[in-house]
């Protein structure tokens, strides 16, 4: 029950379920969504200390995820790197949103690496596919409100949802 109706779950009917959904609920900046504190179960997850200790663990993981992927990208040899886009000058960016099930870091998005180190990337994978399809539009409006500007090239594949 905890996993059938964690995404749109409000009411625990037990403190174990309650615990589960609220665990989910405190790692959701993973994928750029802000806890909001009334959807939480428990007194314990809803303490603003909590809720920011959680947010610092996930910046952290999400750093450590990105410095671990640098190395998918310097694996590309300099002759895969010359061609198509060139280095972007300090004053640009890259946002990268794959296709379903794919993985910012990996392929298309390593390449996008050696071009922009700071490039944000989106995994359109099962973690964001999950969430249902409004929240998913929701995560990428936030995230091009947050990171596009005039000098921000946007890369995306198409996703397409199957009902």
């Amino acid at each position: 029950m905890a996993c059938e109706q964690h995404t749109g779950g409000t009411h625990a009917p037990n403190e174990t379920v309650a615990t589960c959904w609220d665990a989910d609920r405190l790692d959701l900046p993973r994928v750029f969504i802000q806890v909001k504190p009334q959807l939480l179960c428990t007194k314990y997850a809803k303490d603003p200390v909590m809720i920011e200790t959680a947010n610092q663990r996930v910046q952290r993981w999400l750093s450590k995820r990105d410095n671990s992927h640098q190395n998918d990208s310097d694996n590309l040899s300099s002759k895969q790197a010359s061609r198509g886009l060139k280095k972007m000058t300090s004053d640009q960016r890259i946002i990268y949103i794959t296709g379903r099930g794919g993985d910012a870091n990996k392929g298309l998005g390593a390449y996008l690496k050696t071009i922009d180190s700071h490039r944000i990337g989106l995994s359109v994978n099962s973690i964001f596919l999950v969430l249902p399809f409004e929240q998913q539009l929701a995560v990428i409006h936030d995230l091009l409100g947050r990171f596009d500007g005039p000098n921000t090239s946007i890369i995306a594949n198409p996703m397409v949802r199957t009902c």
